[in-house]
């Protein structure tokens, strides 16, 4: 979860832990300060079991340390409900135990409580983790059925031409149109935009400029400002520039046996 997520869910599980001890005498008041007591152990116990557990002995199949570490965890989050409780008991109850919410004094109805949000923030995680591979493996399939086909097809002139990926030295875009500069034939202009035409592109062409997309293979030199391509010098936009420096620095995948 991003940061404003996390806030916006530990105040969620704020008011529904509010409610849900503010049914029995001492009302929402003492509730919420029991709550705000609760919720750093809650918080803390998510924290450990989610991102070191999980992420650092579990994924890593690192089973019997994460057994042990999770035993360790359960003890020392039960240790601390109880200094909650205790606190409850002084501050909130003023060592009244009739004043006391006795749901407050239930530790297995605590315990249960913190550990169900734990397994609840483990689940979403996993959900958006399960999501994020399934786009991601959509985006890979679509990277390589645009490789697999390796070749794109404008019209122009009034007729149909075929332009192979690595014949494009660049792309220049003139308005409603684009110019195809090619390596081993004359020049293509079809009537086109360039961004429809960068997402019909694969991973080994990059946006430079709001007129320019090149092909990575035929970069020969590129600064912060400017890339060259043989006797071309064409420019960096300022938007572009972070977005292509990071492209140029990951790896060009090879098109498939069947390209």
């Amino acid at each position: 979860m991003s940061f404003r997520q996390q806030i916006l869910f530990w105040l969620i599980i704020l008011a529904i832990l509010t409610l849900l001890f503010g049914q029995e005498p001492g009302g929402l008041t003492e509730s919420f300060y029991f709550v705000c007591l609760l919720l750093p152990v809650a918080i803390g116990t998510s924290w450990f079991f989610n991102d070191i557990l999980v992420g650092k002995y579990l994924m890593a199949r690192r089973y019997w340390e994460f057994g042990l570490y999770f035993v360790y965890s359960m003890i020392i989050s039960l240790w601390a409900q109880m200094i909650v409780i205790t606190l409850a008991f002084a501050v909130l109850a003023r060592f009244h135990m009739d004043q006391l919410n006795p749901n407050i004094m239930n530790i297995r109805l605590l315990a249960l409580t913190v550990y169900g949000i734990v397994f609840l923030q483990a689940f979403i995680n996993m959900y958006r983790q399960f999501n994020y591979a399934r786009s991601r493996t959509s985006e890979l399939e679509k990277e390589q059925q645009i490789r697999e086909k390796a070749f794109l097809m404008v019209k122009a002139d009034r007729k149909q031409h075929r332009i192979e990926h690595d014949q494009i030295l660049y792309i220049e875009s003139l308005s409603d149109y684009v110019c195809f500069v090619l390596s081993d034939r004359e020049n293509i202009t079809t009537r086109e935009t360039i961004s429809r035409l960068e997402k019909r592109l694969p991973g080994n062409f990059v946006r430079i400029h709001r007129s320019f997309i090149v092909r990575k293979e035929a970069i020969e030199s590129f600064t912060r400002e400017e890339v060259r391509i043989g006797e071309f010098a064409l420019p960096v936009g300022r938007k572009y520039k972070e977005a292509f420096i990071e492209e140029m620095d990951t790896p060009i995948l090879p098109p498939s046996r069947g390209a």
